[in-house]
């Protein structure tokens, strides 16, 4: 019987004592290191636990922030998936609880995850389970829209070492910090002659003749080659919606060439993805964006122009050339600044790897905007007027160092020369984390009233008193 092996043996039979019995030293000290054995394991088991909880899951290529009631629906098989798990600690309570239909990541793991920025959030509590899906990918005009934690648009990682220039695809480097020159008119030369001898090696211009004079940058790039040789100046145009289709946008790119005066352009965009308004002023063009677009790439591989991108284009416009092109694009250019931030676009810039550019940063949009009367709500905010105070620099200063601080290039216009050495002096300080906060929090009327327009489209309003763009 099983119980002879335990207490004292019968008469006549060998003693046989059981791991788990007392009656000797030996089995005592066994006995000991099993029970510590399992307690070491429960507290293991425990740490791990914990440990898990504490780790940052993966969802959709970023780190998410699970709030209640947020599930990763699916099977183990779905879920393994959709979420490129590298800890292998959460990866492991997957594959444990993967036989449930949902998985379910505790409130707990909250305060080890990156802070979101302000005002930055999802817009519906099934964004988390959408991003989960691939949903980022699949349909991102709608989930950078409207889950943009959740696609990893919201993380407060500011930049604070700020390089004087980037290396946008196919090496090329570009000032971070550029020139515009739209609205300039008759001045254009005279204005973008003082911005080179001041320092600055990038000009942003365009074909749009309501509004640049592309002859005109030619003439001072020019008037400044005996100094300034044209390989020092980085130049941008941009391919106007009345040129699009194929033949008309290399005709346009041909125009450009000859009036700025150079066999080859760093930097082509195109300026919008269609006509719309007054935009064209009754021109309808030969053919699509997608025509154009295939036509600079065949520019790039002609050497005549380096690097190509988009200006005002919407995400769903994005992600449609990003499906058809060979030639990626290097750089989008939209109207971003604190009242009115395109953070869904920045962000799928981000995810795609493309740098972002701001215009109209200082708030030139509100020019034309008659309910401003005419102030510019930017650099008279007075959260903004505060933090220049605060840091003894001016308004335009603490913006553009918002802007490049978000990782993005910048393009501000202006027709003084004071105003561009201080714009050009926004390298020699910092704002900190919570300095950026304020200025997240601005947009939607957080800290003060912003001005609900829409942030998918450009106008062409410029600044009053020709401060800034």
């Amino acid at each position: 019987m099983a119980g002879e092996d335990r207490g004292t043996p019968s008469k006549g039979r060998r003693a046989t004592t059981s791991p788990f019995s007392l009656g000797s030293s030996s089995s005592i000290m066994l006995s000991a290191a099993i029970i510590l054995g399992l307690f070491t394991v429960c507290i293991v088991g425990f740490s791990m636990h914990t440990l898990m909880l504490e780790e940052r899951a993966h969802i959709d290529g970023r780190e998410v922030l699970p709030g209640n009631d947020h599930h990763l629906a699916g099977d183990k098989k779905t879920i393994m998936k959709t979420l490129p798990i590298k800890n292998k600690r959460i990866e492991a309570a997957i594959e444990k609880e993967g036989d449930k239909s949902s998985l379910v990541l505790p409130e707990s793991i909250k305060t080890s995850l990156t802070p979101l920025r302000p005002g930055c959030a999802d817009k519906s509590p099934d964004c988390l389970k959408w991003a989960a899906d691939g949903n980022c990918r699949k349909n991102p005009a709608h989930m950078f829209t409207e889950c943009l934690a959740s696609c990893g648009g919201c993380d407060a990682a500011y930049k604070h070492a700020i390089p004087q220039s980037i290396e946008l695809r196919y090496r090329q480097k570009m000032p971070t910090l550029g020139f515009g020159t739209a609205g300039l008119g008759t001045k254009t030369k005279e204005i973008v002659e003082i911005a080179l001898k001041e320092g600055y090696r990038r000009i942003d211009s365009a074909q749009a003749r309501e509004w640049y004079r592309e002859d005109l940058v030619g003439a001072a790039v020019r008037a400044v080659s005996s100094t300034i040789p044209r390989d020092q100046i980085f130049i941008t145009t941009k391919v106007h919606p009345r040129d699009l289709g194929s033949h008309a946008t290399k005709a346009a790119i041909e125009k450009s060439l000859k009036d700025l005066k150079t066999n080859y352009l760093n930097l082509v965009l195109l300026h919008y993805a269609e006509c719309w308004g007054d935009l064209c002023q009754g021109e309808s063009p030969e053919g699509t964006w997608e025509e154009s677009w295939t036509e600079l790439e065949a520019l790039v591989a002609q050497g005549i122009i380096r690097s190509i991108g988009v200006s005002n284009f919407s995400i769903q416009q994005l992600a449609s050339l990003l499906s058809i092109a060979t030639i990626k694009p290097s750089l989008v250019q939209s109207n971003y600044e604190p009242l009115r931030p395109a953070r869904a676009l920045q962000a799928f810039c981000e995810r795609n790897g493309i740098q972002f550019e701001s215009y109209s940063t200082l708030g030139g949009q509100y020019g034309g905007d008659p309910t401003v009367q005419g102030k510019n709500p930017v650099l008279e905010h007075p959260e903004i007027v505060a933090l220049a105070e605060k840091k003894q620099k001016t308004p335009a200063q603490i913006v553009l160092r918002w802007a490049l601080q978000l990782g993005q290039t910048v393009v501000p216009r202006t027709t003084r020369v004071g105003h561009m050495r201080e714009n050009a002096a926004t390298f020699d300080f910092d704002l900190t984390d919570d300095d950026m906060n304020v200025l997240e929090s601005l947009a939607g009327g957080g800290r003060g009233t912003a001005i609900n327009t829409n942030t998918d489209t450009a106008g062409s309003g410029v600044a009053v008193d020709g401060r800034n763009e």
